[in-house]
């Protein structure tokens, strides 16, 4: 049963060793701090290092370093590890008769090792059959005894194999329990299948794994899960699509093999791809290359399309003769704005006419342009009509926002739709559709191309649909750019507001969120303690993060502003010394340190403590969160390692498994901010991070705040994002599928 567990070799120092106490272990990569005996030392030790299995009582070989440790003192790192076996008699027998071994007491133990001395251990390994030779064993009790040992045997062998092939941790038990029987086989005849059986491997560590069992750089399993990776990767860009050149660029890059000689053989993949419904081929007057789309995206697109022309061309939903004329809306509108004392611009006027009148509407325009005016007119002028209403935004907190408009309700997408996690899809779809008259969606820019689909497919074709967003801002995290085709395809009415009201123009966030958006500058001067909009100079990542911590533990709290409930702090990107990582880690020390809240459990990135402020990372259908949530902990460490979250109102039980879908929410990318608002919002600007400064990141930034906005760091960043109006165009046709919709 000796295994080697690592392929790196440190071996100035080699220790046979025992295993005593697991002090800690990372189940997701196996590293793991042990309380060792050393036999040959008589001694006690700590041992560091990768295990990929480890129990107390297991004896091993380790090779690596000795170092000494400020707190802990002196210990080994081992960087080379070899499963071995007890050498005493003493160990023998007891290592026979641990829990690993079932069947086995400490008096059979004595007798197997007092029969084969130091050869018990080969004999079990090379002639087990012997063991049924013992004096008063028994042949049951050796069956039995065997069986253990085999069973114990390969679960050895089989997770030092993928150990070696860089499968480790709770990827390596999640396959061992999928595949309790074939690991080995599976790995060894197409490792490329683990990207669909097992969640956390994707190509890159399919790949690696691939070459370590001596797949072939050209095998065409291998081009195959690398291109279907190259529009994984393009729809984490917003692409719906690739043309054919710029995936073999993207796969030459990848797979670093020529392939403008295997042509043939690319045009077979993508054959065997189409045909099994994976792929679709495309060509495109406005392309020199056919357009490669994943099935699903394509359908969508047309999907999308075809229900907005559905919906355009349906039938009025009326309630008695009246068909909306206009005389009698704009007499509601003049009684009701003077009933109010409310002056409308003349835009928001033809705004409310038009989506009166039209079967498809959209409403768009940058923060304090009356959109929330103009929303809750709408809907109190459709519920005049006797209309039934249904609201609806892609977040919890858009949800929330929108029900303040009005009196009714609105629901996120999702609920709207009725998701089921048992049947993993939506109960409300084109055979069992809503039920309203008027649907009004808000923050329309968030919702991508499949969204669009489910929540179109659902709508009734007497329907009106109201879609409201702000167009510049960041398009949705997903594939497509829907809001935008809508608009630009010119197929459907729309207004843009542009006009800033009286009332806030006294707003220097809207104001400034007006500049950066046309590209200008803005002034900081004549800032004083009126504003709600703020530039801090600092130079050094070291000084800005001291201004933040100043604000976030001195003059905001000051202010009156609590420091985890209404301060968000934004950052163009997660990684870096001023990404939203590293931020997190230092503002939970600074502001929930262990010590006042000693309840904790390990989340995805982060140890997660009860009040902290959390994100969901990703969408889990079966608890009704989504990618971009933000909730607090109520409480960890509950019976079974499980961890509470409020979100909103809703109190939500995790388990330790799903713990690992949250991180911390002190500081969040801009990306994730999509469609929240916070009190105050905190925006460093650096050339760390001129890579992601952009004018539309900047401006959904800025617009996230309601009260006060702080811009921290070098002006000339700031300066520099403003400018920067190149964002990468997403890839799609649904703007041209629209337009042909219309011929």
């Amino acid at each position: 049963m000796r295994q080697d567990l690592s392929n790196e070799d440190l071996s100035n120092e080699r220790l046979y060793i025992e295993v005593k106490q697991i002090i800690f272990r990372n189940e997701d990569n196996g590293w793991s701090i042990v309380r060792c005996f050393l036999p040959e030392k008589r001694e006690d030790s700590l041992v560091l290092g990768f295990w990929p299995i480890l129990y107390a009582g297991d004896f091993f070989y380790v090779y690596g370093l000795w170092q000494q440790h400020s707190q802990f003192g002196r210990q080994f790192k081992a960087g080379r590890i070899v499963a071995a076996h007890p050498q005493s008699h003493e160990g023998m027998v007891n290592y026979l008769s641990s829990e690993f071994f079932k069947g086995i007491g400490a008096k059979t133990a004595e007798k197997i090792v007092k029969q084969f001395g130091n050869e018990t251990f080969h004999i079990l390994d090379n002639d087990p059959e012997r063991i049924k030779l013992v004096p008063r064993v028994g042949r049951k009790n050796a069956e039995k005894i065997l069986k253990a040992w085999q069973e114990k045997r390969k679960i050895v062998e089989t997770t030092m194999f993928l150990h070696r092939h860089g499968i480790i941790g709770k990827q390596a038990q999640k396959l061992l329990k999928r595949y309790p029987n074939q690991v080995v086989e599976v790995v060894c005849e197409n490792p490329y299948r683990l990207i669909a059986d097992l969640r956390g491997v994707g190509f890159l560590t399919a790949d690696k794994i691939a070459a370590s069992v001596g797949i072939l750089g050209d095998d065409p399993r291998r081009i195959r899960e690398g291109l279907l990776y190259q529009l994984d990767l393009a729809e984490d860009k917003g692409h719906c699509f690739l043309n054919e050149e710029q995936l073999l660029e993207q796969l030459h890059k990848t797979l670093s093999i020529d392939l403008s000689s295997q042509r043939g053989l690319l045009a077979e993949i993508i054959l065997s791809l189409v045909e099994d419904r994976r792929l679709v081929v495309e060509d495109s007057p406005a392309h020199t290359s056919p357009l490669i789309y994943r099935f699903d995206l394509h359908a969508a697109e047309q999907n999308v399309a075809k229900e907005i022309q559905r919906l355009k061309h349906g039938v009025f939903a009326s309630k008695g003769a009246d068909l909306n004329p206009q005389a009698r809306i704009e007499n509601w509108l003049l009684r009701f704005c003077e009933k109010s004392a409310l002056t409308l611009s003349p835009q928001q006027q033809e705004s409310i006419l038009q989506a009166a009148q039209s079967k498809v509407f959209v409403l768009t325009g940058g923060p304090g342009v009356g959109k929330t005016t103009v929303a809750k007119l709408m809907i109190r002028l459709f519920q005049a009509m006797g209309k039934a209403i249904s609201l609806a935004a892609p977040t919890g907190r858009a949800a929330q926002r929108l029900s303040g408009v009005s009196s009714l309700g609105a629901k996120t997408i999702h609920r709207l739709l009725e998701w089921s996690p048992r049947e993993q899809k939506f109960c409300r779809d084109r055979e069992n559709p809503l039920c309203a008259d008027v649907f009004i969606l808000d923050e329309v820019s968030m919702v991508d191309i499949r969204m669009a689909e489910s929540f179109l497919q659902a709508i009734p074709s007497r329907s009106q649909l109201i879609l409201i967003g702000d167009v510049d801002q960041l398009p949705a995290i997903g594939p497509g750019n829907v809001l935008y085709d809508l608009i630009t395809s010119q197929t459907v009415p729309f207004i843009k507001l542009e006009t800033i009201f009286r009332q806030e123009k006294t707003s220097h966030i809207i104001e400034v969120a007006h500049l950066i958006n046309r590209g200008i500058i803005p002034s900081f001067a004549e800032a004083d303690q009126s504003w709600d909009c703020h530039f801090i100079e600092a130079q050094s990542p070291e000084e800005l993060k001291k201004i933040i911590y100043e604000l976030l533990t001195k003059t905001l709290p000051q202010a009156g502003y609590d420091a985890i409930n209404d301060i968000q702090l934004l950052s163009p990107m997660n990684k870096g010394e001023l990404g939203s990582q590293v931020l997190n880690r230092e503002m939970q020390e600074l502001l929930n340190p262990p010590g006042r809240n000693p309840q904790e459990v390990k989340g995805k990135f982060y140890t997660l403590r009860s009040g902290d402020k959390v994100i969901q990372t990703v969408n889990n259908y079966d608890l009704a969160v989504f990618n971009g949530d933000i909730g607090f902990v109520q409480e960890a460490q509950v019976k079974g390692n499980k961890i509470l979250v409020l979100f909103g109102e809703r109190l939500i039980t995790y388990s330790e498994e799903q713990a690992g879908e949250l991180a911390l929410a002190y500081a969040i990318t801009i990306h994730k901010s999509q469609g929240s608002e916070f009190p105050v919002v905190i925006l460093p600007t650096t050339r760390s991070h001129y890579i992601m400064q952009q004018r539309n990141l900047l401006y959904t930034a800025l617009t996230r705040a309601k009260k006060l906005a702080i811009f921290v760091g070098q002006f000339q960043a700031l300066c520099y994002g403003i400018k920067n109006e190149v964002s990468t165009k997403r890839q799609t046709l649904l703007g041209d599928r629209l337009r042909s919709a219309l011929k």
